[in-house]
């Protein structure tokens, strides 16, 4: 009697045996039919489908769309904007050089201030990160110009020949007895060969200055506040394809007056 009821006891009750085989096709069924079946329970028993990585192109994975730069990276292209005050009444040591001092240049309330005493002709920086450089993919040079009151002369953004100074590209503000006049052009040795009819801008009004260059065939093309002006390709560009560049910012009077023009946010950057 005793070794019956522990046999008894030893044997699996069917209904447990059916559970486990229907448990079993359940998870077959889970891995073959998962991408269709969200989930199963059985006898509460919670049964997920296995979770399948999603396949990434490459576009998806490496590139970025074109012309498209992250926070991170737009920032990174801000050269200089003149905010950190520890540099206010003065420049950052490490960023600029000077360049011609007939003047007082300094950043002031988160701008760069550049002033010519009577007498003088200019004052101007050169960016150290951007002297003497080569320029070997698409890039942008941009700044931000203003004058408050009229004056005879101007302030400028300019990337010239670092062996040949004379040939340069610029854009620059200023001019005008009543309103200020904004233009960018290109000059080869005191010749101007390319120079587009001035913009007509208010004082104390700050405007955007680019130039885009393709090194490719030496192309330049110039905007103001954002809208595209001109776009050519010079007569020396295989001249310009082995030169060194330089990058400066500054304030030029052509009379030798007293004048004050302001910079900011310089930014260089390539183009992709």
């Amino acid at each position: 009697m005793t070794n019956q009821s522990s046999n008894d006891e030893s044997k699996i009750p069917l209904k447990t045996i059916g559970q486990i085989v229907l448990v079993i096709i359940a998870i077959a069924l889970v891995f073959v039919f998962g991408w269709q079946i969200k989930s199963l329970n059985f006898f509460g028993i919670e049964i997920e489908p296995p979770t399948t990585p999603t396949a990434k192109t490459q576009n998806e994975t490496t590139l970025a769309p074109i012309n498209s730069v992250n926070e991170t990276e737009l920032n990174n292209l801000v050269y200089d904007d003149f905010n950190d005050t520890a540099f206010d009444g003065k420049y950052n040591l490490e960023k600029w050089i000077i360049d011609r001092g007939d003047g007082k240049i300094f950043q002031q309330d988160g701008a760069l201030v550049a002033q010519v005493n009577s007498g003088g002709d200019g004052v101007s920086l050169t960016a150290i990160k951007y002297q003497n450089f080569k320029i070997e993919t698409p890039m942008f040079f941009e700044a931000k110009l203003m004058t408050k009151e009229p004056i005879t002369g101007h302030v400028f953004m300019y990337l010239g020949l670092n062996t040949s100074p004379g040939i340069f590209s610029d854009c620059t503000l200023g001019y005008g007895d009543v309103i200020a006049l904004l233009d960018c052009g290109y000059v080869v040795n005191q010749v101007t060969e390319y120079r587009q009819d001035d913009k007509l801008v208010n004082f104390t009004t700050w405007h955007t200055v680019r130039i885009e260059v393709e090194p490719s065939t030496m192309t330049l093309t110039y905007y103001i506040d954002g809208q595209e002006i001109y776009s050519f390709i010079p007569k020396n560009s295989e001249q310009l394809k082995s030169e060194r560049f330089n990058l400066q910012i500054g304030i030029v009077s052509d009379e030798r007056n007293s004048l004050t023009g302001y910079i900011d946010d310089i930014s260089v950057g390539q183009i992709r």
